[in-house]
């Protein structure tokens, strides 16, 4: 019965994933996201979306992605704590708190299982905020190579960079980590602090609603057909 809920779910949150218009994962980003014993994916957050269609990606890859964490803001672990920790999430610090030892504690937690891969935003929120270095003390502590991991919301795909060694200067991995999050489109460009490349903000959005509109109509073409 587990089995086929959870098939079930997985077929439910792909097929929503392609009705909203997002791309499924290839077989390189897959290979990409699952080549490192320990990884941190640096993410550009800037919408509650975002963890939305992470959810889905989630649910539509139980096994290949069950070793990707996420840190999350500290609040909703009060209600929704074993949820969140289903899905691979970790509390963070308050966005102001700087001493609370966060770092030690996350690599602590990371450590316990064989496979992790991080997703962490260095703003630590969704408005526009300088990074923290919360990140790089995080690889480091685990020695884990970087990577960007970002939804384009232009292209309603998943895009993994190239990764870098923690063993670079902090100097070093932030200048390849904002170069290759230039590439990735968030929702809301102007919460970023780093540059995004030109797009058509037009095709900015969480649903890619021209090709919703035609599965409604192939849907209601199809209804008549068969009615």
């Amino acid at each position: 019965m587990l089995t086929i809920l959870r098939d079930g779910t997985r077929l439910l949150s792909k097929l929503v994933l392609f009705i909203m218009g997002w791309s499924l994962l290839d077989k390189p980003t897959l290979s990409q996201l699952t080549k490192n014993k320990r990884a941190i994916l640096i993410f550009s957050h800037t919408s509650y979306a975002d963890f939305y269609i992470v959810l889905l990606y989630l649910l539509s890859y139980p096994n290949e992605l069950s070793h990707v964490r996420m840190l999350v803001k500290p609040e909703p672990f009060k209600y929704l704590g074993w949820i969140l920790r289903a899905f691979g999430g970790i509390p963070a610090t308050k966005v102001d708190d700087k001493q609370g030892g966060a770092v030690d504690r996350i690599v602590s937690t990371l450590k316990e299982s064989p496979m992790t891969a991080l997703l962490i935003s260095p703003k630590g929120t969704i408005i526009k905020r300088p990074w923290r270095s919360g990140y790089y003390h995080i690889a480091t502590g685990l020695d884990a190579n970087l990577m960007v991991a970002g939804l384009d919301y232009e292209k309603k795909c998943v895009i993994i960079s190239p990764e870098i060694s923690s063993s670079e200067s902090e100097d070093v991995i932030k200048t390849f980590l904002e170069k290759e999050l230039s590439q990735i489109v968030p929702l809301f460009p102007e919460e970023e602090i780093v540059p995004i490349r030109e797009h058509n903000e037009q095709k900015r959005s969480i649903i890619d609603h021209n090709k919703l509109y035609r599965i409604i109509i192939v849907g209601m073409m199809l209804g008549y057909l068969l009615y």
